[in-house]
């Protein structure tokens, strides 16, 4: 009745969302998530996580600020090739069965978004991997010699009308040069 009164006066239709199955199953993710203490555990071992992370940011200069709140964690990856070392944590992560994602405007943030009932033999095991695959990855610049710049050159036309409504025209060439060894 309650559904079919806001469909009436709203328009709302949804075909999955207001069924008591759906309900029901809602209902029952809540009496888990209660339960099973969830949200106690999802602060509880998101403190230990951000902690382990934040003691292997303090040894390895690559990793950045450690925040979050629950088990939704970020960690930013700094220096030079940020967003490059990122993706290679990632990889790195992948290749050890650990899922995460990248994050921030250049890709350049690690994304921790495990389910809640994480544990912190997960937690652990999560640290030690990235651990590792930052160990691989600074092996690899390392050893490949990838220590290196990122040159960028580019040729503009700068284009502007004085108020007199003369058109003027200057060419310009510009040049960007980055370190991204790391």
């Amino acid at each position: 009745d309650i559904l079919d009164a806001l469909r009436e006066r709203e328009g709302y239709f949804n075909t999955f969302a207001g069924t008591p199955v759906a309900a029901a199953v809602g209902s029952a993710v809540l009496d888990v998530i209660e339960e099973e203490q969830l949200m106690a555990n999802a602060a509880r071992v998101g403190d230990y996580l951000r902690g382990r992370l934040q003691a292997l940011a303090e040894r390895h200069g690559i990793l950045g600020q450690v925040r979050g709140a629950g088990l939704f964690t970020g960690v930013d990856i700094t220096g030079p090739a940020a967003t490059a070392r990122t993706a290679a944590l990632i990889n790195g992560l992948r290749e050890r069965r650990v899922l995460i994602g990248a994050a921030g405007r250049a890709g350049d943030a690690l994304k921790i978004r495990p389910p809640l009932c994480f544990s912190q033999a997960q937690a652990d095991l999560l640290v030690d991997a990235l651990e590792d695959a930052r160990e691989q990855v600074a092996a690899a610049s390392t050893a490949t010699g990838q220590v290196s710049e990122l040159t960028l050159r580019a040729r503009l036309r700068f284009k502007a009308r004085t108020p007199a409504g003369r058109t003027l025209i200057a060419p310009a060439e510009l040049t960007l040069t980055r370190d991204v060894s790391y």
